[in-house]
């Protein structure tokens, strides 16, 4: 299994010029990513391999057997398989076609709360005009994915709930 270095160094080359919100090289959002797991004590290797690789299969022309071949384990390959948007004409039909998938595994929600509240946090921070967009989003996200059962998301759920105002309807 390769390590955690060795992943987000793959995952970095992988993202090669892109840059996060037009400003930051790609590696500002994969950390703060992976910061959002740590401050929310998931430690599980696994599941930060795969918040490392979140966007890779999306954005880049890598595919998932390239990372299987790079060393990531199939358990965190399943995970980013899960929350790579599925073609769609428009946001909302990639969401609508992605995110009900996502909660067959409670691994693959956390990786998707990991990805949303760094974007939520950054957007608030730097007073992104995308911070809206994640309010009208919230309710289907949300209804998608929040399961009380899933005990290891629900201080996540709550910030998250914090940070959009939002209030049980």
């Amino acid at each position: 299994m390769i390590t955690f270095e060795k992943a987000r160094d793959w995952c970095i080359t992988a993202h090669g010029n892109q840059k996060y919100a037009e400003i930051f090289d790609y590696s500002y959002h994969l950390d703060a990513a992976v910061e959002v797991a740590i401050r929310f004590g998931i430690t599980n290797i696994r599941i930060l391999l795969a918040i490392l690789g979140h966007d890779v299969v999306e954005d880049t022309r890598r595919k998932l057997w390239e990372m299987l071949l790079a060393g990531f384990p199939l358990s965190s390959l399943r995970m980013i398989s899960l929350v790579t948007d599925k073609p769609g004409a428009t946001r909302e039909e990639r969401k609508a076609r992605t995110l009900p998938g996502i909660r067959q595994d409670y691994d693959a929600i956390i990786v998707k709360l990991c990805d949303r509240i760094a974007n939520v946090e950054f957007s608030i921070r730097m007073h992104d005009p995308k911070f809206k967009r994640h309010v009208a989003e919230y309710t289907f996200f949300r209804a998608c994915l929040y399961d009380p059962n899933h005990l290891q998301a629900r201080k996540m759920w709550q910030h998250l709930d914090m940070l959009l105002g939002w209030k049980p309807q």
